[in-house]
């Protein structure tokens, strides 16, 4: 599930450019596409981050951000067809801070979860999953835009929404066994 939303993420960082010179956007766009999308991500990750710190309920954050990352995207692929830089704009940003707060989240949850295995052994394998995932990711939308032209913009962005739609159920079936906060709390 986290390997699927980190690569949902990393997919649309690096196919923004792909979709946006396919629908005619300028590069100027494009790149304001991308740096409202991380500047959402920073955002999403520091809301997400101090949320899922205070209130320790990895599980519930995971089941919004790996939700919101199957929903927002809608929006973003039917701004995208608008040609309203104002409305792509505000919806890179909301797809940002919903996919990239995977990242603390995520990586926090893992760690939780596999203790007593390293954190850098549990999170690099995460990120590992997530790396692979946008990889095939970003290699399966971008064929498919290149094939398909406008058609496949909207191909692409739907498998990417059908992914994160099954990252949000693979979400609901997590346990929320947080060993590590539990051996800490029996030290104290």
């Amino acid at each position: 599930m986290f390997g699927l939303v980190l690569g949902i993420m990393n997919t649309y960082g690096t196919a923004i450019g792909i979709i946006c010179n396919q629908l005619e956007y300028s590069e100027d766009n494009a790149s304001l596409f991308g740096a409202v999308f991380i500047v959402g991500g920073i955002v999403g990750s520091g809301v997400f981050g101090g949320i899922v710190e205070v209130y320790k309920n990895y599980r519930v954050a995971t089941i919004v951000i790996c939700t919101a990352t199957a929903v927002t995207p809608i929006a973003l692929l039917f701004s995208l067809q608008s040609h309203s830089v104002a409305l792509v704009t505000i919806s890179c940003f909301v797809v940002g801070f919903v996919s990239v707060s995977i990242l603390p989240v995520g990586i926090d949850f893992g760690v939780e979860l596999t203790h007593p295995i390293p954190e850098s052994i549990s999170s690099g394998l995460l990120m590992s999953m997530g790396q692979f995932f946008g990889i095939v990711f970003t290699i399966v939308v971008s064929i498919i835009i290149t094939k398909k032209g406008d058609a496949g913009v909207i191909i692409g962005q739907c498998i990417m929404i059908v992914v994160a739609g099954l990252a949000a159920v693979l979400s609901f079936l997590v346990k929320e066994d947080l060993k590590r906060l539990k051996e800490q709390k029996n030290a104290s």
